[in-house]
C-alpha cells in the first residue's frame, strides 16, 4: 500500500473513533447518566491545624452545607485556632483505690483533666505544665471551697498511650496512679469548635460533641451526641439571639457507670443597644445502657423536693454566697430554674442570680442525696456499683 493510502486510511480511521465517541457520550447523557461521576464536594465545616483560604470560581457548584447555611441565613468559617478537642478517659487505682480519671487536650504538650475516687469525695482537676527538662507535671486542685493545692502527679508515660502511670506527690507522701484507658460504661468523645458568623448581626462560637466511634452507643442517641452538620446549622438557627455574640461552650459532668451527663454553658453579649442577652445554661443525661435520655427529676423519689431544699439551703450558707447572690428563702420558695444536673460526686443544683453573679450552682454529695434517689434507676444502679 503506497504512502498516500496509509494517512487517507488512518485519517479515515480517526474520525470514525471520534464520531462514536461523541455518538457514546450522547446516548448517556439521553439515557440520563453522566459520562463522569460528579466530584465530591468540599467540606465547610472541618477543623484542620491549619486553614487556607480558596477562592471558587463562579461557575463552580457551592458546597451542600454552605447553600444549606445560607438557606437558613448563615455563613459558616472554620475556627483556624482551635482544633477538635481530644479526650482520654482512664479506670484503674490510685494508691490502691478504684479511680476514674480524664485527660483533655489540643496538643499532648498542654494538657489538663480531672480525676475522682469511687468511693470518695471531692474529685480533682488537673492542670498540666512542662519542666524545664521537658517533663509533663500535672497540678491537683480539689474541687472543694475551702481546699487548696494538693500536689501534682508526676507522669510516667506520656498521655494517650493505653496506660497512665503517675506519682501523686503530695507533702512527702508518694501515691501510685495506674490507669487503663476504657470506655466500658461510658462515652467516648471529643469536642469540635465552630466559628458561625452573619456578617454585622453578630456571632456564635460554638461547641459541639462529636463521637469519633459512633457505633460505641445506643442509634437513637446518635443524633444529640454526634449530630451533623446540617443538624448543627438547624440547632444554631433555632437557639440563636439575633444581634448578639454568644459562646456556647460543652462541658462533660459525668461519664461512667451507664451515664453521661453533660451541660451546655451560655455566655452572651448583645451588640444592640435595644438587645437583652444574658447567660444561660441547659443539662442533659443519658443512660448508656438502654439508649435514652433522662430527666434528673426522674431519678429521685416523688416529693425530693421537700428533702432537697433544705441540703441546698445548708450547702449555700456554708459557700459564703448568701445575701450576695441568693438567699436561703429563694431556694427555699423555688426551684432551680437553670435545672440540675449530675456530676461525678454529686447533684448540682443551678439558679439564675443578679446579673452580676450569672448562674449560681450549688452542690450536693451522692452520699447526703442517697436517701433521696428512686430505687431501681440508673442512679441507683451506679451507687451502688461505687459504694455510696
Amino acid at each position: 500500500m503506497s504512502t498516500s493510502s496509509n494517512r487517507r486510511f488512518l485519517l479515515a480511521t480517526t474520525v470514525w473513533l471520534v464520531l462514536f465517541a461523541c455518538a457514546y457520550q450522547a446516548a448517556l447523557r439521553w439515557l440520563g447518566h453522566p459520562a463522569q461521576p460528579p466530584a465530591a464536594a468540599p467540606t465547610v465545616e472541618t477543623t484542620p491545624p491549619v486553614a487556607t483560604s480558596t477562592k471558587v470560581a463562579p461557575a463552580a457548584r457551592k458546597p451542600r452545607a454552605t447553600a444549606e447555611a445560607e438557606r437558613i441565613g448563615w455563613q459558616v468559617r472554620t475556627l483556624v485556632q482551635r482544633p477538635s478537642l481530644h479526650v482520654h478517659r482512664y479506670v484503674g487505682t490510685i494508691d490502691g483505690r478504684p479511680a476514674t480519671a480524664e485527660l483533655q487536650w489540643y496538643s499532648p504538650e498542654s494538657v489538663w483533666g480531672r480525676f475522682y475516687l469511687h468511693r470518695r469525695e471531692p474529685d480533682y482537676d488537673l492542670s498540666g505544665h512542662q519542666t524545664p527538662s521537658g517533663s509533663l507535671v500535672l497540678n491537683v486542685l480539689p474541687n472543694s471551697l475551702d481546699a487548696g493545692l494538693a500536689g501534682e502527679w508526676q507522669l510516667l508515660s506520656r498521655p494517650g498511650g493505653p496506660v497512665l502511670n503517675a506519682l501523686w506527690q503530695q507533702d512527702h507522701q508518694h501515691r501510685r496512679v495506674v490507669l487503663r484507658e476504657s470506655y466500658d460504661g461510658a462515652v467516648r468523645y471529643g469536642v469540635r469548635t465552630v466559628l458561625y458568623t452573619d456578617g454585622a448581626r453578630g456571632s456564635l462560637l460554638y461547641d459541639f460533641l462529636f463521637l469519633p466511634v459512633p457505633a460505641m452507643v445506643a442509634r437513637r442517641l446518635r443524633p444529640q451526641l454526634n449530630p451533623s452538620p446540617k443538624a448543627r446549622l438547624e440547632q444554631l438557627a433555632a437557639e440563636r439571639d439575633s444581634l448578639a455574640a454568644t459562646q456556647a461552650h460543652v462541658c462533660v459532668r459525668l461519664n461512667d457507670y451507664g451515664l453521661f451527663s453533660y451541660q451546655r454553658n451560655y455566655d452572651c453579649t448583645s451588640t444592640d443597644a435595644d438587645a437583652v442577652c444574658g447567660d444561660g445554661l441547659s443539662s442533659f443525661l443519658f443512660d448508656l445502657v438502654r439508649g435514652q435520655p433522662l430527666t434528673v427529676e426522674s431519678q429521685l423519689r416523688p416529693g425530693y423536693e421537700r428533702s432537697l431544699r433544705p441540703m441546698l439551703v445548708r450547702h449555700l450558707l456554708s459557700s459564703g454566697l448568701v445575701d450576695i447572690c441568693l438567699s436561703k428563702y429563694q431556694l427555699l420558695t423555688t426551684r432551680p430554674d437553670a435545672g440540675m444536673c449530675l456530676t461525678w460526686n454529686g447533684l448540682e443544683a443551678a439558679y439564675e442570680g443578679p446579673v452580676k453573679c450569672g448562674i449560681i450552682s450549688i452542690a450536693v454529695p451522692y452520699r447526703e442525696l442517697r436517701p433521696l434517689v428512686r430505687p431501681g434507676t440508673p442512679l441507683a444502679r451506679m451507687l451502688a456499683a461505687r459504694g455510696l
